[in-house]
């Protein structure tokens, strides 16, 4: 059962954290923050009485991008994994060097998705 891995996902494109969430919720994993970019995230965090176990954070962003993200979450919330999540494939090496725990491509299937998030939790 998944329902004890708690996940926050990450992306400007409210139709992406949507199906995120949906995929997310199918396998009964619980999305307890959304956030449109790395700034709102991180006031999320401050705040919240939970923190999650994961992080599907995307890259390209206004405000605060994927990168910058990663280096803020691996600097105060070193327990939380991340996944860089991009169609720009071009950005995994840089994501991976600035904290990302993993990362996939937006065009992955959800099995890939389920499988990363077993292998990090």
């Amino acid at each position: 059962m998944n329902t004890n891995i708690k996940i926050a996902v990450v992306d400007d494109h409210k139709g992406v954290r949507r199906s995120l969430k949906t995929l997310l919720e199918i396998k009964n994993f619980k999305v307890i923050i959304e956030a449109d970019n790395g700034r709102s995230l991180l006031e999320q965090l401050n705040v919240s009485s939970e923190i999650p176990h994961l992080c599907i954070l995307d890259v390209n962003m206004p405000e605060m991008n994927g990168f910058d993200t990663a280096k803020a979450l691996k600097k105060d919330w070193q327990t939380i994994k991340i996944i860089g999540f991009s169609s720009d494939v071009d950005s995994k090496d840089k994501m991976l060097m600035m904290g990302a725990d993993a990362f996939l491509s937006k065009d992955c299937e959800a099995e890939e998705l389920y499988q990363l998030i077993k292998e990090l939790t």
